[in-house]
């Protein structure tokens, strides 16, 4: 069964996401964007991921998410940055 959601909806899931990113990474720069609602994409960037791999700073982020990453959240696809890095470009 595939449960269709309106533009409203998703924009509301967008907005829990970056919700729940901003409340566990201090001063982190979020955007969430999903088509459908079950496939999403974050764009993180964080002062804290400075001296993490890309595996380390994608971790981080999916404990701030929790649970719902493969159950509510069919995928989450993620591009992480320093802060400092992003701001310099």
């Amino acid at each position: 069964m595939v449960i269709v959601l309106t533009g409203d909806q998703i924009q509301t899931l967008n907005r829990d996401i970056e919700v729940r990113i901003r409340g566990q990474l201090n001063g982190a720069w979020v955007q969430v964007q999903s088509d459908d609602g079950h496939h999403f994409s974050a764009e993180v960037h964080w002062a804290g991921f400075k001296g993490l791999s890309l595996l380390e700073q994608h971790r981080v982020v999916y404990q701030a998410v929790g649970s719902d990453v493969g159950v509510a959240l069919h995928a989450l696809s993620l591009n992480t940055r320093v802060l400092e890095e992003a701001i310099d470009e």
